[in-house]
């Protein structure tokens, strides 16, 4: 578990670097050959752009890191999916109230709310790094 959290405070950093540094497109770029598969295939859906970053590595190791910590209790795990399910339905609102929100605010105005949420998600990844480290023992002499 503590390899996966690692992992995932890396991957999220990278993200929220990409947002940073307003390179949206940055990590989720199509390798040319990938591109071509696209065009050439009748079905995409197992296609990687049909996988979101919404239930990218990022989110689903949150979720294995969530529900491993419940440890077994019924109870625990129950809070874990009460909690997943309303981050989809708050998710959802928020998907459908993002074209009159991003008409309400001007181009300059998204871009500084993205840097900001890629502030504030760079926080929680070095935090996600440092508690994986933390759990792996590596540093348990010093």
């Amino acid at each position: 578990l503590a390899a996966l959290q690692t992992a995932g405070g890396i991957i999220l950093l990278i993200i929220a670097i990409d947002m940073i540094f307003s390179r949206p497109d940055g990590s989720s770029k199509l390798t040319p050959t990938e591109g071509e598969e696209a065009h050439t295939r009748a079905d995409l859906a197992v296609f990687p752009l049909a996988t979101p970053l919404l239930a990218g590595p990022g989110a689903m190791s949150a979720g294995i890191l969530l529900a491993a910590k419940a440890d077994h209790a019924p109870v625990a795990l129950g809070v874990v999916m009460a909690a997943l399910l309303a981050v989809m339905i708050i998710t959802l609102a928020l998907l459908i109230a993002a074209h009159e929100f991003s008409r309400a605010i001007s181009l300059t105005g998204q871009r500084v709310l993205v840097r900001v949420f890629g502030i504030l998600l760079a926080a929680i990844a070095v935090q996600a790094l440092f508690d994986g480290i933390a759990g792996s023992g590596l540093l348990a002499g010093a």
